[in-house]
């Protein structure tokens, strides 16, 4: 009898292994049972046997290809026959000894097989369309941050220090909305082109199993091949869609990279308004909206109100005031107002400490107009009038003052509101920063 070679696993000296526990999966002497493995928390609990048991249970676990066929040596078992009492290779099935429970079993795995790559046929297009998509989304991604990064670094080229290091700010804020190498369009892109060609592969190896119709490709394939299908659904991912807008100011050289927001309709309903004029968003539940009470037709004797939230108030321009912004005090139902002398109000807007309002002097005929800016009190801090050259006036008629995503002030400005009905009103879009520099 060959000598037992197997050293306790607790001790790593004895070599008298009597135990073994399936729990701990360890192999151990007596004298290590009673020292070691018995102080082991919820030890009583643990499945121990005599090692000697487990030689004699080891043929319920057999891997059947380790085990070589019963007539052609050479070859794996692939199937154990219980009728015949013989391992069989895939030779065997070709002429088997029981041919019909065998040609069942061959039909069987031949069918599943065959709905398997028509599963996969139907699975297939869908992955293909997504990862198209994706491997266009980042094309246009990239190409879109490439082009950013080139303009600026054409314009970095030779300059000194100060304005180098204001290029690397600018490129280190472009890889902060986009990075190419690490970013979840390409993760999104390469995980879906790894289910599109795994199921490539697969689909290809059932072809090829399938056309050769024989037991010894379709047995083998149906035991390896991965029957899970990947569900169809892909993660939604943000992305940014980016313009560089260089200066036109002494403040930067280089300018700033603007985010485009994505405007998606989100909700829709009726109201018994004949006309919006204006609307302000005061909280995550309330709107307001404002209209003139009767559906009137936009001419140089009628302009449109703006209307704006501060600090849970509403400011309100309208020819029917004058020369006053009316504010509203919806809490407390309370209404007072703040006048621009002899000028009437346009557009009018709230951004951090400040009021700013688009007047004009004439509703009728324009002599002066610009952008006014008031304290939280309505006091007069500052007008925007002429260019810094003075060599034109800024605004015709300046009748809507926002804040952009990127905290710009942003005038739409009508530069034909006072021209003949006959001709095209033209809009303008004018960026003023926050420090009012621009």
């Amino acid at each position: 009898m060959a000598q037992n070679s197997l050293k306790c696993q607790f001790c790593k000296i004895s070599l008298e292994v009597k135990w073994k526990c399936k729990t701990c999966d360890v192999i151990f002497c007596d004298s290590c049972r009673l020292n070691i493995h018995a102080i082991l928390k919820n030890s009583h609990e643990h499945d121990v046997m005599d090692f000697k048991d487990t030689e004699r249970n080891c043929s319920d676990n057999v891997d059947l290809k380790s085990i070589p066929c019963s007539t052609h040596l050479e070859q794996s078992c692939l199937i154990y026959c219980r009728n015949c009492d013989k391992s069989l290779c895939s030779s065997c099935l070709i002429y088997p000894s029981d041919q019909i429970e065998l040609t069942r079993i061959y039909h069987l795995r031949r069918e599943s097989l065959d709905e398997l790559k028509q599963q996969i046929e139907n699975t297939l297009p869908f992955f293909e369309a997504k990862s198209a998509e994706f491997r266009s989304l980042d094309s246009k991604l990239l190409s879109q941050h490439r082009q950013i990064s080139q303009e600026i670094s054409d314009r970095q080229n030779d300059l000194n220090t100060t304005l180098s290091n204001e290029a690397s700010e600018l490129l280190r804020k472009l890889n902060s909305f986009w990075n190419p190498n690490n970013n979840p369009v390409t993760q999104q892109k390469e995980r879906l082109e790894t289910i599109e060609e795994d199921l490539k592969q697969r689909r290809d190896d059932l072809e090829d199993a399938l056309e050769a119709s024989s037991a010894s490709s379709i047995f083998p394939v149906f035991e390896t091949i991965n029957k899970d299908l990947p569900a169809q659904i892909t993660v939604q991912v943000k992305t940014s869609y980016l313009i560089y807008i260089e200066s036109r100011s002494n403040d930067s050289f280089f300018g700033s990279i603007i985010e485009i927001p994505t405007f998606k309709l989100a909700h829709t309903f009726a109201i018994r308004l004949p006309d919006i004029s204006a609307i302000v968003t005061l909280n995550e539940e309330t709107c307001v909206l404002y209209t003139r009470q009767r559906n009137q037709t936009f001419d140089r004797s009628t302009r449109v109100v703006d209307m704006t939230a501060y600090r849970g108030n509403i400011l309100i321009s309208d020819v029917s005031i004058g020369n006053e912004i009316m504010h509203i005090c919806h809490s407390v139902s309370q209404t007072e107002f703040t006048s621009i002398g002899n000028l009437h109000p346009c557009g009018v807007h709230t951004a951090k400490d400040i009021i700013l309002v688009g007047y004009c002097s004439s509703y009728h005929r324009n002599d002066k107009s610009g952008i006014m800016i008031l304290d939280l009190t309505g006091k007069e801090i500052r007008r925007f009038e002429c260019t810094a050259k003075n060599e034109g006036r800024l605004f015709t008629y300046p009748a809507k003052i926002t804040t952009n995503i990127n905290n710009d002030i942003c005038v739409v400005d009508y530069q034909s509101f006072y021209s003949e009905k006959n001709q095209h009103n033209m809009v303008n879009v004018i960026h003023m920063n926050q420090g009012m520099g621009e």
